[in-house]
């Protein structure tokens, strides 16, 4: 088939368009009157009231710089350009992705403002962790080191712990401080309800989607336990116990009253670190989590606040002994809940971003402590001890 050379011209050269983000009708969080702004870019993906990673996450970081008295304000990456001038002092939540929709002015632009971006593994990790499934990851160039370098990020951060870091060494090489920051529990919406009494005829309980990438765990950790397994999430699961969808107030419910809630990972997480949202979830709500056998965990939580096997067969052991030592059920239960609140909120983790990137929180009273917004935070230097050391 012969085609005209515009059309030619089109297809290797024109980018296709991404759709844009589904913002909340109200954009704004937290005082009016607050000296700092955190602003949280969203891209294609993001949608209002969805309640998957893509919006849990970054609502939770807009709730607890609320929390710390923070303004916040949500912004499509497409407006971001746009929205930072008349933005009373920002400090910037971007995403790797969020790239892809600017251009260099906006790149250039963000120089002007504190800002940290939520970095990939390296290629070469994922590309050898999802080989041994025969799955092909979705991997971005490695020209996005440098896209991202330009625009002078004080840090990039993985969520992950500082063991891992050594499977986002490509950032450090390319002079980006790179930090471990972990996910967390949003304690706005995941908090033990003692009062409701919903699920608890749930033996084991789980909650998202299904596709072919996760499901290489899925069916190696969940398949097993398939007739006491209830299922709840946005893609149909081919599991007899799935439910559809869960009515987001019921998350927290049903992990509280569930006998036990597995807390399984992406393939990756095994080489990178990047332990999934769920986990800190679960125990917020005061239920019960095993994990898969991810050692990293064991870098955030002891062996007496969380179920962390070391292999297949003793995540299978540890199973059947959750479901039926009382006692011990109860006992983890306790002690994880008093490990989120203690060191897994976002609250935290929104006060050691606002300590990285030299902004003061306000104190007992409200009030803010002069700090150096007005001119741009100093990056701090990659080889610095805060840095990825190459190879570590």
């Amino acid at each position: 088939m012969v085609i005209s050379r515009a059309r030619y011209l089109a297809r290797r050269f024109i980018k296709p368009a991404r759709s844009k983000p589904l913002l909340p009708d109200n954009v704004w969080g937290g005082p009016e009157d607050a000296p700092y702004t955190f602003v949280m870019v969203v891209r294609e993906g993001f949608v209002a009231g969805k309640s998957n990673a893509n919006s849990t996450i970054r609502m939770a970081y807009c709730r607890a710089f609320e929390k710390l008295g923070f303004r916040y304000r949500l912004v499509s990456s497409f407006d971001l350009g746009d929205v930072l001038p008349e933005t009373r002092n920002p400090f910037i939540f971007l995403s790797v992705y969020d790239y892809l929709d600017f251009g260099r002015v906006t790149r250039r632009n963000l120089r002007r403002y504190p800002h940290f971006v939520w970095a990939n593994p390296d290629a070469p990790v994922l590309r050898e962790v999802y080989s041994r499934h025969g799955i092909r990851p979705h991997l971005l160039p490695d020209s996005v080191y440098g896209i991202v370098s330009d625009s002078c990020p004080v840090f990039v951060w993985a969520p992950a712990p500082p063991s891992a870091l050594g499977a986002y060494a490509k950032w450090a090489r390319a002079g980006i401080p790179v930090r471990s920051l972990p996910q967390a529990c949003d304690t706005e919406r995941y908090y033990p309800a003692p009062e409701e009494l919903d699920y608890r005829d749930v033996q084991l309980a789980f909650v998202g989607g299904y596709w072919p990438k996760k499901a290489v765990h899925f069916d190696t950790y969940l398949r097993p336990y398939e007739d006491l397994l209830t299922v709840f999430g946005y893609s149909k699961w081919p599991y007899k116990g799935y439910k559809g969808l869960l009515a987001e107030d019921d998350e927290k419910v049903l992990y509280q009253n569930a006998r036990l809630c597995p807390a399984i990972n992406e393939p990756h997480a095994e080489t990178t670190g990047d332990i999934v949202e769920r986990v800190y979830k679960i125990m917020g709500s005061g239920g019960l989590a095993i994990t898969d056998a991810v050692h990293f965990h064991r870098e955030l939580f002891s062996s007496d606040e969380l179920l962390i096997p070391s292999s297949v067969e003793e995540y299978h052991e540890m199973v059947h002994q959750a479901l039926l030592d009382d006692s011990l059920n109860r006992g983890y239960r306790a002690r994880g809940f008093r490990a989120i609140l203690a060191r897994h909120t976002y609250s935290a983790r929104a006060q050691t971003i606002a300590r990285w990137l030299d902004i003061s929180v306000p104190d007992a009273s409200g009030h803010f402590q002069p700090a150096s917004l007005n001119e741009r935070a100093t990056a701090i230097p990659p080889d610095s001890e805060m840095a990825v050391e190459e190879g570590r």
